[in-house]
């Protein structure tokens, strides 16, 4: 692989402009269908050829029932015999077509081909192909180049890191013709100097294109350092990948005491203060639900973050409810995501303290999966619950508790995980 480190803020134009023009070809005699075809302009990218021509004495039927565009080949000695070939009938000859058939306004035709090879030399000529497929033209043959491709990758800027995701702004110098012919994004390793052999995890960029993006950087743990590189990813004229790659940075994960309170419980379990998949207590809409497959039980917790942290188990939560207070229960204002965005809402929530005054917060009314199986092994749950006011409607201070519900056969419940001393490292 012949892969190219790019110096920071490296930038070319990527467009080029020539004109090129052919004598109008005669037509025949003996036809009843007769164009002159005249290549006007070509315009390239590195990915990319636009092309402008004019199909003269093409009928309106042929216009609109035939074929007008483009025959193209990487340039060889054989370009010429290969476009006359497809002239004489071969629909096999070894070129490709290029038709736009919103292009043809009257006799004027343009459009763009695409996916072409970087820094590549190209045999092309006009063609017209009328209704019937009793007549094929093409027009002289003439060449040109594709642009070598040269992204301009600036450093990257890593930003919003929590316990398993982060976000990376990186800009990326490519022509917006050319973005579509090409992958990009953010390459991932608990390993310095990545490459696409040694990377762990590889985001390509699906969104618009846009020279300064912003890529989700997912299935991170706590306590870990990472690298992370920019790449840009494109095929060569020989079919091969070639990656070019920008700066290395290197950021850390939240750390798991940043995750979790003690409440000083008797068997030293930590309970994380947001539930998995968050970085802060958020209400139930814009939790994460996890499904638990009762047939391939699995501790979603530990296969998340790793480490020392697991599913909380029934004994676990028998252990809250003997050892904490959870009367309080209050309207506290936090963050509410509703189809992806952001408020603040008032929303009720039960507290759990620990006889240390420290406290975590569950949505209340909301279930969480145990990581005990009950009968027939479906998991247990439970929730936080509290009496409601019947005139009223709202939850009645200083009644909350914490109800274990066995035997949940479905449902997508949330998971509040637990960081246990006692796993070995």
């Amino acid at each position: 692989m012949n892969s190219r480190v790019l110096a920071k803020g490296f930038y070319v134009s990527l467009i080029c402009v020539f004109m090129i023009s052919c004598g109008d070809k005669q037509p025949d005699s003996d036809s009843d269908f007769s164009s002159s075809l005249k290549i006007e302009s070509v315009s390239t990218t590195a990915f990319t050829s636009s092309l402008k021509g004019q199909f003269k004495g093409i009928s309106k039927v042929d216009i609109a029932l035939g074929k007008h565009g483009v025959l193209y080949c990487v340039k060889s000695d054989q370009a010429e015999s290969i476009f006359k070939s497809w002239k004489d009938g071969n629909d096999n000859a070894e070129c490709q077509m290029f038709i736009n058939k919103y292009g043809m306004n009257d006799e004027s035709f343009s459009g763009t081909i695409g996916k072409l090879y970087p820094d590549t030399e190209y045999s092309f000529c006009l063609f017209s192909q009328n209704s019937d497929n009793s007549v094929r033209e093409i027009s002289n043959v003439h060449t040109f180049k594709t642009l070598e491709f040269r992204p301009g990758i600036k450093n990257i800027n890593l930003k919003d890191i929590h316990y398993i995701d982060a976000n990376a702004e990186v800009e990326f110098g490519i022509d917006a013709s050319d973005a579509e012919y090409c992958e990009y994004g953010v390459m991932l390793s608990e390993s310095s100097n990545i490459d696409f052999n040694t990377a762990s995890g590889v985001f390509k960029y699906t969104g618009d294109y846009e020279s300064s993006i912003t890529q989700s950087l997912t299935g991170l743990k706590p306590d870990k350092s990472y690298y992370c590189r920019p790449f840009v990813k494109y095929k060569t004229a020989g079919g091969n990948d070639e990656y070019m790659y920008g700066m290395e940075s290197s950021f850390s994960t939240m750390t798991s005491d940043q995750m979790w309170v003690d409440l000083e419980l008797p068997s030293g379990i930590r309970w994380a203060n947001c539930d998995l998949g968050h970085y802060e207590f958020v209400y139930a809409w814009g939790a994460k639900y996890y499904q638990w497959e009762s047939t391939s039980p699995i501790d979603a917790a530990n296969q998340i973050l790793g480490g020392k942290w697991r599913m909380p188990t029934k004994a676990d939560v028998d252990e809250l409810i003997a050892n904490c207070d959870l009367s309080k229960v209050e309207y506290v204002k936090h963050t509410n995501y509703y189809n992806g965005e952001a408020r603040e809402v008032n929303a009720p929530v039960g507290f759990v303290i620990g006889a240390n005054g420290k406290e975590i917060l569950f949505n209340l009314n909301h279930s969480y999966w145990c990581g005990t199986p009950g009968g027939d092994d479906n998991p247990y749950s439970f929730k936080f619950n509290a009496n409601v006011n019947a005139s009223t409607g709202r939850y009645i201070p200083d009644t909350g508790r914490i109800e274990v519900q066995g035997d949940n056969k479905t449902g997508s419940n949330c998971i509040r995980p637990v960081w246990d001393p006692n796993i070995q490292d």
